[in-house]
């Protein structure tokens, strides 16, 4: 190490003293990496002259460590992120659909730019409660605040106070891959900080090329808070490392912070740092007592273990106190708009969660000293622990219940069942959605690095009942619990791909160690000065070589198998010498980031439709960005302009933001089931017409959007929240050879009769109150069985696009019954469903009477034809006169234009009704006054 000043020289300061890194010496005891302590020496001789004291910045000398390497490494994976998660998919995007909609991901990310433009009309506050969802109840929003205001704020200070909608919406999907490669720091400095820089750039680079729900949800448009959480949640981690080990190094202590000893002081600033991470991640997610829960985990595990080693625990509880005060602290602004406990919304149960930890922690500190002054054996201490563990959960059973049952309740989110397993992100990653185990998602999430994974957590487990550091033992506990939260639901998948990350590069770290890496890299560093030395070391050492070598290859194969056609498996030859970029994007990671998780065109266009020709809900006093005050208990109070929009939950949210209008149902799982078998599932499974009528009456509804996914692939899932799984298939035979019949399945009379089948596939045909407005751009979806002869699997839901409707309508009447449906003869078509437009648009109305005498009896018909797009379709109603000769048909189309002051239809109608009675005939006019008022007209 060199020095400053005349050669051999002490300074007053430092005389007789050995200079030594003081933040790297828990990473230098026992059977810690050779790696780490040569990290620390090279960073002190570059920063800390013999004297003690720092010295101008030497780049020569820096330059010279190579300790340059390791910032330009990182800062080269943090733009190979970068370009994986906007470029490839920039122009699914930046589209150039009307408006140059940006499109971000369906579901939450149109929830969060809907609240970035409402805070930017009242900067910096953020509603909690949403009355432009949820109709007519509204919605308290969970989000938490922080990602909106991230978007809001770089927004305000980019559009210099007055950002344009363009800039906004541009920033907005641009966050989450900015955020998501910033994940790639904390990975390294804890990596680099536990086992030395080359661990933290081989567990970034391995983040980097992950596929999964991490790489999804940090994708361009994917504006949502969830890499928020992984960015804060990994750096509250990283901190705490730090904290850790300077805590510990510094033995740090109220009489060491009293004298302002320095190294106590840095320990301090990093817990500090740590608890500020922590209250930003609690910022992004009200849930986020997830972290709060790993950490007690680990504080009350090293409790235990400083105990019984008689080690001080002065440190923990200090640190301790910092990550729980100050995000307590943080969130009061939030927590305190709500006294009540909900335990995914913000309200007292962060800060009192927070503090209760705090407290149990301080319990745990007091009891040991009680304990060593009493000399009591040190088996005592956890088993005081767990007795007292024992009557305080039965305390708070019984003297404060809510409590237990949120503690009740969040140890349920790990365990969903019913509709809730048809969440995506809420569905354990061990199953699929109807029950069956698998292990598919997490292979096609993390591949070889899943199974490297939980072999280093039991090495690394070994490891730190060995050498006892702190650090080692957060980062344990740390893996643990997420590889735990990782099988429950999937969400916590794109937690733990930092973990996967980080668990890799431990192995890969161990593997090598084991085959006396140090020493070897040791030897190198003494004997090799030039190219022939190399030569004769190699000569030499060729076993070793080898060895690691090979290792290298493994190893670099199994890290950046994602990024390569292996993944696929395809495993087609791509020369990655000829064609680098063909060989390391053609996987599952080049999936992931090509394809756009935005809306179809059809929504977007059905949605601008609903918006500009549909009755605008605002009024005084009531606007898509004003605020709103949250009822006490049930509904909103709406003016008479405002009416609801019924359509499945998930596309709640790109209702409220493109179409601004008030969905019935949303992504937060509101809506799907209300009162009185009211609500959005009972609704599309109504078998008749006046039971869905009332539905919508109930719940204030105007308008209906159907689309083609709810009638096929989503079916099964609205059943599901329903509870209502049976008797929407029956069987019907079929001949499939002139001696061969078989029984299969086929849409139920059931089916068809529900609102989802006469709404979707029937036109609303001898409907009431419900009439087709419009159907989206794009081609006819023919639906149809595919029978495989040769296994005899069915598809039920396979799908076939026409763009001319008269040859859909041609290929739905041959595939009613048995075609063939491949050229080898080894698939047949059959119960083929008419052809429809992706996305319909339903208006709901009272419905014009038309009433007359006939004979008692007598059958009576309207019929009308309309025209929409490239088709024609005729409306038909049907009633019997009553025992005095009297007949009611009411109708939900008019005979002139279905328009009015502030709402218009895309459907034309072709003539006048014939109403026919017996074996008469005559035209009725309907004026559109009397099918909105639902007058009567006498014939």
């Amino acid at each position: 190490m060199g020095k400053s000043g005349k050669s051999g020289g002490k300074s007053a300061g430092t005389a007789g003293k050995k200079i030594r890194p003081a933040k790297e010496t828990p990473a230098q005891s026992g059977d810690v990496a050779e790696a780490v302590k040569q990290d620390s020496v090279r960073e002190m001789a570059v920063q800390v002259e013999a004297t003690g004291n720092r010295k101008s910045f030497d780049l020569a000398k820096y330059l010279k460590s190579y300790a340059w390497v390791y910032p330009v490494a990182l800062i080269l994976i943090m733009v190979l992120m970068f370009y994986i998660r906007a470029v490839p998919s920039y122009g699914a995007v930046f589209t150039d659909w009307p408006e140059k909609y940006v499109n971000i991901a369906a579901d939450d990310a149109p929830m969060h730019m809907r609240l970035v433009f409402n805070t930017l009309a009242h900067f910096p506050e953020r509603i909690f409660y949403d009355a432009y969802t949820h109709y007519p109840f509204g919605s308290t929003v969970h989000f938490g605040p922080l990602f909106t205001l991230l978007i809001a704020g770089t927004s305000l200070v980019v559009g210099l106070g007055s950002p344009s909608a363009a800039t906004v919406t541009t920033i907005g999907a641009y966050m989450p891959v900015i955020l998501g490669m910033l994940c790639a720091v904390p990975t390294y400095f804890i990596g680099r900080k536990l086992y030395g820089r080359k661990v933290g750039l081989l567990a970034a680079i391995t983040l980097a090329l992950l596929p999964g729900q991490f790489l999804a949800r940090s994708m361009l448009g994917f504006a949502d808070h969830h890499v928020a959480e992984v960015l804060f949640s990994v750096a509250t981690v990283a901190f705490l490392v730090y904290a850790l080990e300077n805590a510990k190094a510094s033995g740090l202590s109220l009489e060491k912070l009293r004298a302002k000893n320095k190294d106590a002081l840095v320990a301090l600033g990093f817990a500090a740092l740590a608890g500020i991470s922590f209250g930003l991640y609690m910022l992004s997610w009200p849930g986020g007592l997830l972290v709060g829960f790993v950490l007690f985990i680990y504080f009350a595990i090293q409790a235990i273990v400083d105990h019984t080693r008689d080690t001080p625990m002065d440190y923990l509880i200090i640190v301790a106190a910092a990550m729980y005060l100050i995000p307590t602290v943080m969130l009061l602004p939030y927590s305190l708009q709500d006294l009540s406990f909900q335990l995914m919304y913000y309200s007292v149960t962060q800060p009192v969660f927070l503090t209760l930890a705090l407290v149990g922690l301080g319990v745990m500190y007091g009891l040991s000293r009680v304990l060593k002054s009493n000399k009591a054996e040190a088996w005592t201490y956890p088993v005081a622990l767990l007795g007292i563990g024992v009557i305080g959960l039965l305390a708070t059973y019984i003297v404060l219940p809510n409590i237990y049952g949120l503690i009740m309740a969040g140890f349920n989110v790990f365990a969903p069942s019913g509709g809730m397993l048809w969440v995506q992100e809420a569905r354990p990653s061990y199953m699929t959605a109807t029950g069956q185990f698998t292990l598919d998602l997490l292979w096609s999430s993390f591949f070889w690095t899943f199974w490297l994974s939980i072999i280093a957590i039991v090495l690394l487990a070994f490891r730190v009942f060995k050498n006892n550091r702190p650090a080692e033992w957060l980062f344990l506990v740390w893996n643990v619990v997420m590889l735990w939260a990782a099988f429950t639901q999937i969400r916590f998948t794109y937690y733990f791909a930092v973990n996967a990350a980080l668990l890799t590069a431990y192995f890969v770290y161990a593997v090598y160690k084991a085959f006396d890496w140090d020493k070897f890299s040791d030897s190198w560093q003494k004997k090799v000065r030039s190219f022939e030395d190399a030569q004769r070391f190699i000569g030499k050492n060729s076993g070793q070589v080898l060895v690691f070598a090979v290792l290298a290859i493994v190893f670099a194969t199994l890290i950046v198998w994602p990024a390569t056609s292996l993944s696929t498996g395809a495993y087609r030859y791509i020369d990655p010498v000829k064609d680098p970029a063909g060989f390391l994007f053609t996987g599952y990671t080049e999936a992931y980031a090509q394809g756009g998780s935005g809306m179809g065109y059809e929504w977007y266009d059905a949605l601008l439709w609903i918006r500009d020709h549909t009755p605008d809900p605002q009024s005084a006093g009531f606007s898509y960005n004003g605020t709103y005050v949250q009822p006490s208990e049930g509904r909103y109070n709406y003016p008479s302009s405002a009416y609801g929009v019924m359509s499945w939950w998930d596309y709640g949210h790109i209702i409220t933001y493109v179409a601004q209008r008030i969905p019935n149902a949303n992504p937060f799982q509101a809506g799907i089931n209300e009162a009185n078998n009211t609500g959005s599932a009972p609704f599309f499974l109504a078998t008749t017409e006046e039971k869905g009528y009332a539905n919508l009456q109930d719940l204030g509804s105007k308008y209906v959007v159907i689309d083609n996914d709810m009638a096929t692939g989503k079916f099964y899932a609205i059943t599901v929240w329903a509870d209502d799984l049976n008797g929407w298939e029956t069987e019907k035979e079929f001949q499939l050879s002139k001696t061969q019949i078989v029984p299969l399945p086929v849409d139920s009379q059931k089916y068809a009769n529900s609102m989802m089948s006469r709404l979707y596939y029937q036109d609303a045909n001898e409907m009431d109150h419900f009439r087709l407005v419009y159907e989206s751009a794009g081609d006819y979806q023919v639906r149809v069985r595919l029978l495989d002869l040769n296994t005899g699997t069915i598809n039920s839901a396979a799908q076939i696009s026409m763009a001319n409707y008269t040859e859909a309508y041609d290929l739905y009447t041959q595939a009613i019954d048995l075609v063939q449906a491949s050229s080898d003869g080894t698939k047949v078509a059959y119960d083929a469903r008419p052809p429809a437009k992706y996305v319909k648009v339903y208006e709901v109305v009272d419905g014009a009477k038309i009433t007359g005498k006939a004979e008692p009896g007598a059958n009576v018909t309207a019929s009308l034809p309309l025209t929409i797009g490239d088709r024609t379709f005729t409306y038909t109603q049907t009633g019997i006169a009553d025992p005095a000769g009297n007949f009611v048909l009411t109708v939900p189309y008019a005979t002139e234009a279905m328009n009015g002051p502030d709402y218009s239809s895309a459907v034309t109608p072709a003539g006048k009704y014939t109403l026919t009675i017996g074996n008469s005939t005559s035209q009725v006019d309907v004026p559109e006054r009397a099918v909105q008022n639902g007058e009567t007209i006498n014939v």
